[in-house]
């Protein structure tokens, strides 16, 4: 497999819980959704609080992968294979010192667990040690070099 699948794979999976939310306000607003939710509160077939996206929930869990993926691999494509794991830490890293990391202006807030967690994912399936970085001497006042 390329880095670029392993990427995507591992970005499903942290995903998984936060799908149906994500997802729930759209498919929510379909209104042949809203219709067969109503008609079937109105039938009495499910209780007053039962709402369609319990039901379609595990459904679109189950189907994250296929549906995800190659929207994924599609934004990853301009980049090199060999250059996922380090732009993938990189990213991780930097969004657990900013404390998380939020998306559309904070509808979708990832918090430092999570991104640990995400980090964590990384470690196991697409590890990457960074090499050492040449350190850039800088001069001092008096035109020496530190």
């Amino acid at each position: 497999m390329t880095n670029k699948e392993i990427l995507t794979a591992v970005l499903v999976e942290w995903l998984k819980p936060v799908i149906p939310m994500i997802l729930s306000d759209k498919v929510s607003k379909m209104p042949v959704l809203g219709m067969t939710e109503n008609w079937v509160k109105n039938m009495g077939i499910a209780p007053a609080n039962w709402t369609i996206m319990q039901d379609i929930s595990p459904l679109i869990q189950g189907a994250a992968y296929d549906i995800l993926s190659p929207i994924i691999l599609n934004k990853l494509n301009s980049i090199p294979d060999n250059a996922i794991p380090q732009l993938a830490h990189g990213i991780v890293d930097s969004a657990s010192k900013m404390g998380g990391y939020k998306l559309l202006g904070g509808y979708i807030t990832f918090s430092a667990e999570d991104i640990k967690e995400l980090k964590r994912y990384l470690d196991c399936n697409l590890p990457y040690t960074p090499s050492e970085r040449y350190q850039v001497k800088k001069p001092e006042a008096d035109g020496q070099q530190q």
